[in-house]
């Protein structure tokens, strides 16, 4: 199946929900699971990536599964099972997207987990998987008081509510790819709406993650006019 036209199939929605689950992965990374700030932005950066492949997805390759193969190691398995409740393989980073991805609606505004399961039943009906994925997770983070816990703070934070979504840099970032070739090359596709370091989307410590990926992912799939000299004191050991 040909991968699909960027520039019709890329909502608006989808820059505000990918963006908001960042901010509160970031947001619950620091205040519940003690990250410090470079830890925790690059929780962020792993929500601001999570559903970017959508316009990648076919019947034989999911989109959770385009964007984990380019990810590095230790972050591989959390985005790969983002979508589906298991008990295989379990991490924080898991949880926290578990958690961001059912308390941001498609829209991008929190909403509680109910909203959330209407939300996708309105969009998918019954009969779509992604519709009893999201129940069984949303039944996993119920039984858990910490994710109650969590979500009263966040369903009742204004200021991260209204946190301001960068939608018109994000629009430039992501269909600048259309530009430079990305439609059937989604590992270039990753590297370019990571470059949105430098459109005002990212902070320090997650443009200096970002660039850390797309370095490496530069060197695997020989895209060398995106790679840059590596700091001299940023070595991370990260492997993709």
């Amino acid at each position: 199946m040909p991968y699909r036209d960027i520039r019709r199939n890329f909502p608006e929605t989808r820059f505000k929900h990918c963006y908001k689950v960042g901010q509160t992965m970031e947001y619950i990374a620091k205040k519940y699971y003690g990250y410090d700030d470079k830890a925790a932005s690059e929780m962020f950066v792993l929500g601001y990536l999570h559903d970017s492949m959508y316009d990648y997805e076919s019947d034989e390759t999911l989109h959770n599964e385009i964007v984990a193969k380019y990810l590095p190691d230790q972050y591989k398995q959390d985005v790969l099972h983002h979508s589906t409740y298991q008990t295989e393989y379990s991490s924080d980073a898991l949880d926290m997207l578990y958690f961001a991805d059912q308390i941001v609606d498609g829209s991008g505004k929190i909403c509680s987990f109910d909203e959330r399961v209407a939300d996708i039943l309105n969009r998918h009906g019954t009969g779509d998987g992604v519709y009893k994925d999201t129940v069984d997770i949303v039944d996993y983070l119920k039984s858990k008081e910490l994710f109650l816990t969590m979500k009263q703070d966040v369903c009742s934070n204004e200021k991260l509510k209204s946190a301001a979504i960068p939608v018109e840099n994000m629009a430039q970032t992501w269909m600048h790819t259309v530009k430079v070739g990305c439609e059937d090359n989604p590992g270039l596709y990753l590297s370019m709406i990571l470059s949105g370091a430098d459109n005002g989307i990212f902070d320090e410590n997650a443009t200096k993650f970002s660039k850390q990926i797309q370095r490496q992912l530069s060197m695997k799939m020989d895209f060398g006019f995106l790679a840059e000299p590596e700091d001299q004191d940023d070595h991370t050991g990260l492997s993709i």
